[in-house]
């Protein structure tokens, strides 16, 4: 049956036990984050950081070039070893060119990226990447093992320590700058912890492995994640970001902020739960080799995440507006229009992106990035010519929401396609 008992299923258990620790994580963010807009930042404060947050994601989509993705595949102990240390040190390489690049005069790095000129931006940016992505490789190291309980904690540590911190920079009223240090503190704060369960499991054993030589063959022999992987991450993360980089262009930063806090409160727990999914899922499905039982996994658990975010997504419909102006504040009015809105996209995309490895298991990089690509070209000009037609926020962010849709839409029908064309499988 398709709705089996999901307790009976180790894969289920995981993601289940994933999911709680996430879930765990995001209660401080949602108790936290409505005091922040309350009494300590104002919607363009959060404007300022709403832009932080979409570049550091651009930049860490990148960092590492994806190798990381390999190492829950890879079969030989020296192999997984090798993947760590290089997506290590190619992402301690970009963090070093962001801080190199913003040292160009006139804080041209930073005003192109639409960040405030002074280098505390540009430093923080550097260690945002050097937290988060760091986080991310090592959560996939523990991927291969199944120590998904420790991945859950990081996610809990990274969360607590920064909320606390944001909390604490609104009382010394830092303005945007201590809403970014606070993220930013609570990344590497998580890194930092799995560094410390990582490292008795590869102490001695990756140093024996991190040569250059040996790094340029392995790199070499798993290049499609550079090539493919990597340019797709690129384009999506920048895709996905789009309803704060091109409107901040147009709209005042009190307007990014009301768009930026809204996104956040939707996203930011799809995206984590997604994320938590997807762990589980991409070592699940490495394990399947039968065309029908990978394509039957693959909308199972489709039908099952959407079915368990629509419930969310309605009940968001009935919800006054004057709700929240109510808890967060006159200033912060609209806030609904948008969530309502964006609550859709975010739907559909919560889907496609847990069950997104799908095209990492079946070799399908190149089609991914075309894919990507098109999406990308979508929601720009849908962004554009929203705002081209009507000049209004509202508007603009509603031919948004219709392009992420249509594309995400597009990407869960052509992973179907591509299961029963492939022909990695029986």
């Amino acid at each position: 049956m398709m709705f089996s008992n999901p307790l009976k299923s180790e894969f289920s258990r995981h993601v289940i036990g994933l999911s709680f620790t996430t879930a765990i994580a995001q209660v401080l963010p949602f108790l936290s984050m409505p005091v922040l807009q309350r009494w300590f930042f104002t919607p363009t404060e959060f404007g300022i950081y709403s832009t932080f947050v979409s570049v550091a994601s651009v930049w860490i989509a990148v960092a590492s070039f994806k190798y990381e993705f390999a190492i829950v595949i890879a079969k030989a102990e020296s192999d997984r070893l090798r993947l760590l240390a290089l997506a290590m040190s190619i992402t301690l390489i970009i963090a070093a060119l962001i801080s190199v690049l913003g040292l160009i005069p006139g804080s041209l790095f930073n005003t192109w990226q639409g960040l405030p000129e002074s280098y505390w931006y540009t430093f923080l940016l550097a260690l945002s990447v050097i937290g988060f992505a760091g986080t991310q490789i090592l959560n996939y190291w523990l991927n291969y093992a199944k120590q998904f309980k420790s991945i859950g904690i990081a996610k809990i540590v990274q969360s607590s320590s920064g909320e606390s911190a944001k909390i604490i920079s609104g009382f010394l009223k830092l303005n945007q700058f201590g809403l970014i240090a606070g993220r930013t503190i609570g990344q590497l704060l998580s890194f930092v912890w799995l560094v410390f369960k990582v490292r008795p499991e590869t102490k001695g054993k990756l140093k024996a492995e991190f040569n250059f030589k040996k790094l340029r063959e392995i790199g070499l022999r798993y290049k499609e994640y550079m090539l493919f992987s990597t340019p797709s991450a690129v384009v999506g993360t920048f895709s996905n970001n789009l309803h704060i980089l091109i409107p901040v262009q147009f709209y005042p930063n009190h307007v990014i902020g009301i768009i930026g806090a809204a996104y956040a409160y939707l996203a930011v727990p799809a995206g984590i739960i997604s994320g938590s999914f997807s762990q589980v899922f991409y070592k699940r499905i490495s394990e399947i080799e039968s065309r029908a039982v990978l394509m039957a996994f693959y909308r199972k658990f489709g039908i099952r995440l959407f079915l368990s975010g629509l419930p969310f997504a309605i009940a968001l419909q009935f919800i006054p507006d004057k709700w929240l102006t109510f808890i967060l504040g006159n200033s912060w009015d609209g806030f609904m229009t948008y969530a309502k809105m964006m609550i859709w996209y975010i739907l559909v995309w919560f889907v496609s992106s847990a069950m997104s490895f799908i095209y990492i298991r079946l070799k399908a990089q190149k089609k991914m990035l075309v894919l990507d690509i098109l999406r990308a070209a979508l929601n720009a000009g849908a962004l554009i010519g929203g705002h081209t037609l009507y000049h209004d926020p509202v508007i603009t962010i509603g031919f948004f929401v219709v392009a992420q849709i249509i594309s995400y839409g597009i990407a869960i029908l052509a992973a179907n396609y591509f299961i029963r064309t492939s022909k990695l499988l029986s």
